[in-house]
């Protein structure tokens, strides 16, 4: 069912009476995606939960297999028998379950109910119709309640399948067909010939039938099915997403009455997620963040009153601080040069990586120091040379860190970067430690994103040993709940790669203690070193020319080197280095740019390339066809496929339709494959069908 938003402390208090009538067991089931905003969800949910000293148990899950898993070990075996008796009365998910149908992935005993935090979209009609009332989705408001098609038997499109024969029939013009094999006796020919003249019979009449039934507005059963069905085909049409999780958990605490500036800082990280990763557009940003602002300003205590009436600057932990934020990445915690050369809004307005590429190639473009760039200039321009630009940001002279907003608000028109600003916060621990919303998003993907491996090559004192340690300490976190560190299920089986990393990010993302604000100080640095390798692998696939253009797409197959395939075969790692690709190309004016008349290079139709003659070109359309990577899982032994639909402007979020067009093709392809992920448009395909998968994509998108 569709819970309303007015009503989300109601279904908390269910949790909680469901929870006292389990009998003080661990009751709550929480399976938590890995990703910043489920991250943030979660702990915003489990420190309501200890508030009201309910037991609760959370795993992390890479995708639906996982899912599966838990269910197996958690709440029903393979063989249909409950797990755990009476105990488990509510299972809460995070990021994950809204696109699929719930009671048939949990297979829920009657006494469990379900909880959906998911923002993805569109929410599976059969999770808001359940006749059992056993799952309950967060209204979120994205879309009016009027848009969602009403209850039936179809709400699945799966299902269609099944009855699309008899549709068929009906809709004939009554054609026959010619059997194949004609070479049979005569006596069952007249068999067959009377049998066939029975079904022609039974045919009529039921077209006839069909046609005389209609509706109390007079309109023919079929036309009602057809309209019936496109309603739910356009619903079904293209993923997107709606309000983080994290905000929903957030008015769950407000309409408690148990909102602090902690969980308002989570809900703050959950958003800025989504604006990182271009999941939201900036109209629906600002009105959060403008809301947030208020909500800051009412919990904000400025002055501590003492004993002689004198006030002092209050000193707050934990407070929080609404500012323009700069599109740089990272800059306090590197230089402010290497924070605006990898950020992706100010590089491909300024084109920094399509000149550098163009003159020296993608193998020194990242070695230059000396290339005279509009970076260069802009930097100049301001006053600022290169050298104080290299410094650290925290050891540049104070009077420039001071001026520097006013000379940026100055030069950024100048140099197209309008947009170089944004609403955001930053949260202040103790007297010396700062950390904004987009510092802590990036630090907290690289800690469940990166690979072990890659974390323990990026850590400086990294040893066997100090991970133990750290280990150690983090499980002796009195404000974590001891079921989060099991790593092992009933079964015995393990998977230390996926705990071990939602552990880490878990642990930084309070910064209670010295331990979680180095961990965090640990995951920008593991960040950084992620940009780096996006940016050094994609400045290789244009120098290289990879990105082969079709008719309905744009796809490229990476070849990274050996030791960093572990690395991009991440579907979150593998979309940043799209949106890279995206925002280089877009901002030059090769993908959508305005339309133009005059003597333009001629591209080919099959690749990126340009060739050598001219021709007159009168440019029609500014809309990119989407982007598709392809990469290597050599853990899997497959091929991972990404989809990305590219808008013509920045800030705009269109719906992705690759999910169900992956899906069709590969099974085109016959081939082996899988959609595992949380989000639609990612799948994994069998290494030998790789090819003719993209060429059934192209039939699939031209139909």
């Amino acid at each position: 069912m569709l819970w309303p938003r007015e009503e989300f402390h109601a279904a908390y208090a269910q949790i909680k009476h469901d929870a006292l009538q389990g009998g003080g067991t661990c009751s709550i089931l929480l399976l938590v995606a890995l990703d910043v905003d489920a991250l943030c969800a979660a702990e915003i949910l489990t420190r309501l939960l200890r508030a009201d000293m309910l037991s609760y148990s959370l795993l992390a899950m890479r995708g639906y297999e996982d899912v599966l898993e838990a269910r197996e070990t958690r709440i029903r075996s393979a063989d249909g028998r409950v797990r755990g008796g009476m105990e488990l009365r509510s299972v809460i998910l995070l990021n994950c379950g809204a696109i699929v149908d719930v009671a048939k992935l949990l297979a829920l005993p009657r006494h469990v109910k379900c909880y959906v935090f998911d923002s993805h979209r569109p929410i599976h009609l059969a999770n808001l119709y359940d006749e059992h009332q056993q799952i309950v989705v967060f209204d979120d408001e994205a879309l009016p309640l009027d848009a969602y098609p009403a209850f039936g038997p179809d709400l699945d499109v799966e299902d269609w399948e099944n009855d699309s024969s008899e549709d068929e029939q009906d809709t004939s013009e009554g054609e026959a067909e010619v059997p194949e094999d004609t070479n049979v006796e005569v006596g069952d020919k007249r068999g067959r010939d009377n049998n066939n003249e029975h079904d022609v019979e039974n045919t009529k009449r039921r077209r006839n039938e069909s046609a005389d039934l209609t509706t109390q507005e007079g309109i023919p059963a079929l036309d009602v099915k057809r309209q019936r069905r496109q309603a739910i085909l356009r619903y079904y049409r293209g993923s997107f997403h709606g309000a983080p999780a994290a905000t929903i958990a957030y008015e769950i605490a407000q309409q408690l009455n148990r909102a602090t500036r902690e969980i308002l800082w989570f809900a703050i990280v959950g958003l800025t997620k989504q604006l990182v990763l271009e999941e939201i557009d900036m109209d629906n940003y600002n009105l959060l963040i403008a809301r947030y602002q208020d909500e800051v300003l009412a919990m904000q205590q400025t002055t501590v009153a003492h004993s002689t009436n004198e006030l002092f600057p209050g000193y707050d932990d934990g407070k929080l601080t609404f500012e323009e934020e700069y599109r740089f990445l990272c800059y306090r915690h590197w230089s402010l040069y290497e924070a605006m050369y990898y950020s992706d809004y100010v590089a491909s307005k300024l084109g920094l990586y399509d000149t550098q590429v163009r003159r020296l190639g993608a193998s020194k473009a990242l070695e230059t120091t000396t290339l005279e760039s509009n970076l260069h200039v802009f930097l100049a321009r301001m006053g600022i040379s290169l050298r104080q630009s290299r410094q650290q940001f925290a050891y540049m002279p104070l009077e420039l860190k001071q001026l520097l907003r006013h000379k940026m608000h100055e030069m950024a028109s100048e140099f197209g970067l309008d947009d170089l600003f944004y609403g955001s916060f930053q949260r202040q621990f103790a007297f010396q430690y700062q950390l904004c919303a987009a510092d802590a998003v990036y630090g907290l993907q690289a800690l469940l994103e990166a690979p072990e491996r890659y974390i323990a090559s990026v850590f400086e004192t990294e040893t066997r040993a100090r991970e133990k340690a750290l280990v150690t300490l983090f499980a002796q976190d009195t404000s974590m709940s001891s079921s989060l560190w099991e790593t092992q299920d009933p079964d015995g089986n393990t998977d230390s790669f996926r705990q071990h990393n939602f552990m880490l990010a878990h642990t930084a993302l309070a910064c209670h203690s010295v331990t979680s604000s180095k961990l965090m100080e640990s995951g920008i640095q593991v960040a950084m070193a992620l940009k780096q390798a996006i940016v050094r692998v994609g400045l290789s696939i244009m120098q290289r020319k990879l990105l082969v253009r079709v008719k309905h797409f744009r796809y490229v197959c990476l070849h990274v080197p050996e030791n960093e395939q572990e690395l991009f075969a991440n579907a979150n790692v593998l979309t940043q280095l799209a949106l890279f690709l995206l925002n280089v190309h877009r901002a030059s004016g090769k993908w959508g740019g305005p339309p133009t008349r005059g003597r333009q290079k001629v591209v080919n139709e099959e690749s990126e390339d340009e060739e050598d003659r001219d021709e007159d070109v009168h440019e029609t359309t500014t809309a990119i066809v989407p982007l598709v990577l392809i990469t290597r899982n050599p853990q899997e032994n497959c091929f991972l496929v990404i989809g990305l639909t590219c808008p013509s402007t920045p800030g705009e979020i269109h719906r992705n339709t690759l999910g169900t067009a992956f899906k069709l093709a590969a099974g085109e392809t016959g081939a082996n494959f899988r959609q595992d992920g949380f989000t639609s448009a990612v799948m994994e395909i069998q290494i030998d069908e790789i090819q003719n998968f993209v060429e059934q994509l192209h039939n699939v998108l031209d139909a």
